[in-house]
């Protein structure tokens, strides 16, 4: 029995299965057992998941740089932080400007109120003046400018005696000119008659055994009531205690006020009163 199996015919084209525009040959790729088939779409699908994939590691890297950033950032911050806590005490504790440093007090002495004034404010400290020859050390600051700024007359001749600093404040002992001068004199009379104190007691000592020859003691310890003293034109003065005693023996105490003149070595008595 012969089997049905039609044979095509000679000379017709044999019918193939239609081609499915969204398919392709079957390749197979790999290990696959079975083949895989790519579509156009699958491609395309394909190619925009791997676009879509490395934007986004692309992100994440750019994401890690950001956060690296910013964590370097914040360590950076807390360090300047700890820094700032590390040198609050320098801060809380500004040094003294190189000029407050490098200002030199000593070189206010003799200079006039005004003078001492600008120098002390031109370094950026406060100006204070006490008057130095006033027992109970005023404070007269405010004598030197009126409301304007302009000087006020009689305090030209004042000058500093001494200055001292706290903080930013320079305080200067003024006094004027003429109480200078005369606190400078009599400086150098005590220290003339100092020099010329054992040369007029002993002239005036022997003024007073020739007034009273019955006795006379002067009490140069005790009862000494002005040192021997030069005065301004050039003498030397001496008020002392003394017993004086007469012919009949009768003692009595003296005041004696005694001005001599001459040099360190030798003195004549010039004055001589016993009361």
């Amino acid at each position: 029995m012969t089997t049905n199996n039609p044979q095509p015919q000679q000379g017709r084209p044999q019918p193939q299965k239609p081609i499915s525009p969204y398919y392709s040959q079957e390749p197979k790729i790999g290990f696959w057992s079975r083949p895989v088939t790519f579509s156009r779409i699958g491609l395309v699908g394909m190619l925009v998941g791997c676009v879509l994939f490395g934007a986004v590691a692309c992100g994440g890297v750019f994401h890690g740089d950001d956060g690296s950033s910013e964590a370097g950032s914040s360590s950076t911050t807390s360090s300047d932080v700890r820094k700032d806590d590390n040198g609050s005490s320098a801060k809380s504790s500004p040094k003294p400007s190189k000029t407050t440093e490098s200002f030199d007090i000593g070189s206010l002495d003799g200079k006039t109120v005004y003078e001492a004034h600008d120098l002390i404010v031109k370094a950026g400290l406060t100006f204070k003046a006490v008057s130095d020859g006033d027992v109970a050390k005023t404070d007269i600051t405010e004598n030197f400018y009126n409301a304007d700024g302009s000087k006020i007359d009689g305090w030209d001749d004042w000058k500093v005696v001494s200055a001292t600093q706290s903080d930013k404040t320079v305080t200067c002992m003024v006094d004027s000119q003429e109480n200078l001068d005369a606190a400078k004199k009599t400086a150098e009379n005590e220290k003339a008659g100092d020099d010329a104190a054992p040369a007029v007691m002993t002239a005036c000592q022997n003024e007073g055994e020739n007034r009273f020859p019955y006795g006379y003691k002067e009490h140069d310890i005790l009862g000494v009531i002005q040192d021997v003293t030069r005065q301004d034109d050039g003498s030397y003065f001496y008020k002392v205690k003394a017993t004086v005693t007469n012919e009949y023996d009768a003692k009595q105490e003296v005041t004696v006020e005694c001005t001599t003149t001459g040099n360190d070595d030798s003195q004549t008595v010039t004055g001589w009163n016993a009361y």
